[in-house]
């Protein structure tokens, strides 16, 4: 869409590239699966049943249809699996905790709160700044669309992840992490590159990057009060189970 709104008209070499990247992407997740494959029989059983009910389930036609899937081989077996068992859960929901609130079937800001207090403010500045940079380059030049492109993948994710039953954790969003990387790359560089107060901004960079290497170093539970008294009990923000082992956040 916004190669579309570039008035690009290279659609061929925008395809050729896409192709080319759908590619190496399918041979770099089957190698994490370790080139693993199954019959697509075993995989699914759509062709085993809609042979059985155009044709009957005696018929020769689904014996054939039945030979056939059995031989055809699928790689990585283990993603659409993955994506059944996810859906099912999903349709069943979660119990999810937020802000105070405890509810079936979870919140559709889950996980902008808990991308908001698990990632270090000094990256939350950086990306703050280079979202200004990239929302200010791309309405002075439309046709500057690859410069906005890691701030709308942002944007799609979050938003394709709202309706989710899923609250447990930021392992469902983490492919976002790529994207602001990226902004808040650009916004190191937009810093350091600084024509007025250049000693300035360099020195901002710098104390932004320090902060988050000793903010990673010592990393400390985000927690709300819900007093300010010397005793006050504390309360998570949000559970989150990660990847490796439970965080309360």
């Amino acid at each position: 869409m916004m190669y579309a709104v570039a008035g690009k008209t290279k659609w061929r070499a925008l395809l050729s590239t896409v192709a080319v990247s759908l590619l190496c992407a399918f041979l770099v997740t089957w190698a994490i699966y370790r080139f693993s494959h199954a019959p697509l029989s075993q995989v699914t059983a759509i062709p085993d049943r809609v042979a059985a009910k155009t044709f009957g389930k005696s018929s020769n036609m689904t014996a054939i249809v039945h030979k056939i899937v059995s031989r055809i081989p699928v790689p990585a077996p283990e993603i659409p699996d993955g994506i059944r068992t996810l859906r099912k859960q999903n349709r069943k929901g979660t119990r999810a905790y937020l802000l105070g609130h405890l509810i079936e079937g979870g919140f559709w800001y889950f996980f902008f709160v808990a991308l908001a207090v698990k990632t270090p403010l000094a990256v939350l500045l950086l990306v703050a700044l280079g979202t200004g940079v990239v929302v200010a380059r791309y309405l002075r030049n439309r046709s500057d669309w690859e410069s906005a492109a890691p701030l709308a993948s942002t944007i799609v994710i979050m938003i394709v992840t709202m309706p989710s039953r899923i609250d447990t954790g930021l392992r469902y969003v983490l492919p976002v992490y790529l994207f602001l990387s990226m902004l808040a790359g650009l916004g190191v560089v937009t810093l350091w590159e600084q024509r007025e107060h250049r000693m300035l901004g360099r020195a901002t960079a710098v104390l932004l990057l320090c902060w988050l290497a000793v903010s990673l170093r010592w990393r400390i539970p985000t927690i709300l009060p819900t007093s300010t008294n010397s005793g006050a009990r504390t309360l998570p923000v949000c559970w989150s189970s990660e990847i490796s082992t439970g965080d309360r956040t």
